[in-house]
């Protein structure tokens, strides 16, 4: 078997440094262990998080892991681009792997670094970057008016770095399909981050009173937190009782919770803000009744993978490797931008017994072939698999 050779790995999440420890978000923490569990080799570049105290629940890394600072992540865009460019010229060396994590301008900086050196690239796409920039407005001129621009430059940038990695994973087989050269083989993978040992199988599928309804996520646009918002509204007119919690932050709360005062039910609205990954998340899934992720653009979400693992039924749209992970009945899926199927779709599954079970039962089997450690599993078998490759051709 071929050694491993160094690999840099290198993403847009970032770290907190205090007394001499390196920390991470808990998402981030178990989803790098993954590559901990068979790389004693590796480096990882990342923008840092500059604050008094780190965030509730960030977790440190091995002592092993070398953390090398590329930015300040709150740092204006050009700002960002000198000194990861300086950083990955200094730290990127002959006979190492460049990891990158994508999308993001981290890792496209300094894979123009590493293609300038000759240095190998396997690639992770997490989403697509083209479609997060259409849908992702923002609020500024300057921002609406190069959206296009924006998302011109992610799809070439993407696509010129699958041209030339000797491997690929993507979340979902969206990302597959639209980026990845036939001639280069690809694992079809999950970025899922549960051990079984953490799922629960439901079997009480009665309605709580209320009954409770969930999202999870960024409060964006993107998201489609604004036709959920309408469907809601369409329920409350209807006469129907509910309570709707929403996990996460974003931008677009004040205006959520303004239509929901102007519409009548912003009693039955709880805005929770970020839960750390972990039991108060869980518990969150195991409450629900319904877990509801109308996104306008996705790859594949660790959120519905969470929900279906808790045995929580799942209403999403249909866009992105979402038909896929819920395909065979895992879910139940609408149009995206369509509040009034959303809102049809919320009361069918409030009114059938029967289908929240079937939803439940479905889901749970489906996130059952992507625990943590099969993930795991594929991923080292499929960068062995390519590593030798690699020294193969170049031997």
């Amino acid at each position: 078997m071929v050694p491993l050779p160094p690999v840099t790995i290198v993403n847009a999440t970032p770290f907190f440094q205090k007394d001499g420890q390196f920390l991470v978000s808990p998402g981030e923490w178990k989803s790098l262990m993954q590559w901990f569990g068979f790389l004693d080799r590796a480096t990882l570049l990342k923008p840092e998080f500059h604050a008094p105290e780190p965030p509730e629940g960030w977790l440190p890394l091995p002592e092993h892991a070398r953390v090398v600072r590329l930015c300040e992540v709150s740092e204006p865009i050009w700002k960002r681009r000198r000194s990861t460019t300086r950083v990955a010229r200094r730290t990127l060396k002959a006979g190492q792997i460049l990891y990158a994590r994508m999308p993001n301008y981290e890792g496209y900086w300094c894979d123009r670094v590493a293609r300038a050196l000759g240095i190998p690239l396997l690639i992770e796409l997490h989403g697509d970057w083209e479609a997060v920039a259409l849908h992702r407005v923002g609020r500024g001129l300057l921002r609406r008016g190069t959206r296009a621009l924006r998302a011109g430059v992610g799809r070439r940038a993407i696509r010129a770095m699958c041209e030339r990695a000797f491997g690929i994973i993507t979340i979902g087989p969206e990302l597959a399909k639209k980026y990845a050269p036939e001639s280069t083989p690809t694992l079809i993978n999950t970025n899922h981050l549960l051990e079984e040992a953490e799922y629960t199988k439901r079997t009480d599928h009665d309605l709580g009173d209320p009954p409770i309804f969930l999202f999870v996520g960024a409060l964006e646009k993107s998201k489609g937190v604004f036709d959920l918002f309408e469907a809601l509204a369409r329920l409350h007119r209807e006469g129907r009782r509910f309570a709707m919690r929403l996990a996460g932050t974003g931008s677009r709360q004040g205006e959520l919770q303004a239509f929901a005062r102007a519409h009548g039910f912003a009693e039955e609205v709880a805005f929770l803000g970020m839960l750390p990954h972990g039991s108060p998340l869980f518990e969150q899934y195991r409450q629900a009744d319904l877990f509801l992720l109308p996104s306008l653009t996705e790859g594949v979400p660790r959120v519905t993978h969470e929900a279906m693992a808790m045995g929580c039924p799942v209403l999403a749209t249909d866009v992105g490797s979402i038909p896929w992970q819920l395909r065979d009945g895992a879910g139940l899926l609408v149009p995206s931008n369509d509040p009034a199927a959303l809102a049809e779709a919320m009361a069918r599954i409030l009114d059938e017994k029967d289908l929240r079970e079937r939803l439940s039962s479905r889901g749970y089997q489906r996130a059952l072939e992507h625990t943590l450690e099969k993930q795991q599993q594929d991923i080292e078998l499929y960068f062995r698999q390519r590593i030798n490759h690699l020294f193969s051709e170049t031997s």
